[in-house]
């Protein structure tokens, strides 16, 4: 069975169990608002797509949804950036610092060594 995210971070990590308990909840209580701007974000793809895909494409309904598109995607950004800073708050210092690379990792922002 695949490890979920929640288990895989608390184990890089070292979490207590009172920790994970608050990660838990933390990610928990953000789920729905997550969920939420992941099906608004794929219904602006659709209707996107089909825009585009149309006979004639009407060039101000693609910008809207584009930029609509742009939006929420901001919008998904700060919704993580926000689950971050509150998760990185429950951590001490050294997992502190394993949660900035495990970030910098997951963004492609980690160094790079030399390739075999």
């Amino acid at each position: 069975p695949r490890m979920g995210r929640a288990e895989g971070m608390a184990r890089f990590l070292g979490l207590s169990e009172a920790q994970k308990v608050e990660v838990r909840k933390l990610m928990e209580g953000r789920r729905a608002e997550h969920e939420a701007l992941r099906e608004q974000v794929e219904a602006n793809s659709e209707e996107l797509k089909k825009a585009l895909e149309s006979a004639s494409p009407v060039p101000a309904e693609v910008g809207e949804l584009a930029i609509e598109g742009h939006r929420l995607r901001e919008q998904g950004r700060a919704l993580r950036e926000a689950q971050d800073k509150a998760i990185r708050a429950l951590l001490n210092p050294e997992q502190q610092t394993k949660f900035d690379a495990m970030k910098a990792m997951r963004h492609g922002d980690a160094p790079r060594g030399p390739r075999p």
